[in-house]
């Protein structure tokens, strides 16, 4: 196995519901049903979707989800807002309702995303989905320094926002670096939206409009890279450089190694990586980060 497809191991997590893409719901539950069973399935992660829209997802999925004992489920990371308690419900009666022997179809909501910017919040938060190992706390990344160490005392998880549909919703590089090293530094694994659906760095259209603006995006190979050399002891001026890569030719990946202007990372720690640090990735589309990257010659 090439080892970007260990980097990128279940890391998409498809959020077509969500600006630029903008799908209704039929469109995007049908959009994940052709991923699960295309032919690079193993890279899409859970579908993301609002918590209260939960039951219009259900509704939308039961014809294709997957029935049975044996089946694989489908598996959903629900994002909650202020009304912490319903949605709470809605999640659990989700899954009390969508087990393996269920008419409904098979379908586990067992990630939960939600925004906090006070630990205060992020007891809150953590407090209501106890139950639930992989809670995903939103902050601003320039937060970092005062709000990882919270999100780790109370065993979440934490989430950064890397763009979005406009220029000033793009963090600064040292803002994202400053993040991932705190996140290394208090065993805290995190995951990244927004903007992310190329793999390098350059200027892009920000929405699929004709006539979007344009501005540079960061691409999640570049994450990926940045996230590398912090684990690996880096300074954190080299993942900077990292993050702000934008010559493919400086990337080689082969069946062991990913080789980034003379940093290389074999396949140990890349699955370290991704256990321990950098989980996945929120993207609007799964087609665009497959397409590009098998087309910078990286993904066989």
């Amino acid at each position: 196995m090439n080892v970007l497809r260990t980097l990128l191991a279940r890391s998409i997590d498809y959020a077509g519901l969500f600006p630029p893409a903008r799908l209704s719901m039929s469109e995007a539950v049908s959009c994940y049903a052709s991923y699960v069973k295309g032919p690079d399935n193993e890279l899409l992660g859970r579908f993301v979707v609002a918590g209260q829209r939960l039951g219009e997802f259900a509704r939308a999925a039961e014809s294709q989800l997957p029935h049975g004992e044996q089946s694989t489920p489908w598996r959903v990371t629900a994002l909650v807002g202020s009304d912490i308690d319903s949605e709470r419900e809605q999640i659990l009666e989700f899954n009390a309702g969508h087990t393996a022997m269920s008419e409904l179809g098979h379908v586990v909501c067992d990630s939960v995303e939600g925004r906090a910017t006070t630990a205060a919040e992020i007891r809150s938060i953590r407090e209501s989905f106890s139950d639930l190992s992989l809670m995903f706390v939103e902050i601003p990344a320039a937060s970092a320094e005062t709000l990882i160490p919270v999100i780790a005392s109370e065993g979440a998880k934490a989430k950064i926002r890397t763009g979005g549909v406009a220029p000033d919703a793009f963090p600064q590089p040292r803002e994202i670096t400053t993040f991932i090293a705190a996140c290394h530094r208090d065993e805290v694994a995190f995951k990244a939206t927004a903007g992310l659906h190329h793999p390098l760095r350059a200027e892009y259209p920000l929405t699929y409009e004709p006539q979007s603006e344009r501005a540079p995006m960061y691409g999640y190979l570049n994450l990926f890279l940045a996230a590398a050399t912090i684990l690996s002891g880096e300074e954190i001026e080299v993942a900077e450089e990292a993050l702000m890569e934008s010559d493919q030719r400086a990337i080689e990946a082969s069946h062991s190694f990913l080789t980034w202007r003379g940093h290389r990372y074999d396949e140990p720690q890349i699955r370290r990586l991704r256990e321990s640090l950098f989980l996945s990735f929120g993207s609007c589309s799964f087609v665009e980060p497959v397409t590009e990257i098998r087309a910078m010659g990286l993904l066989p």
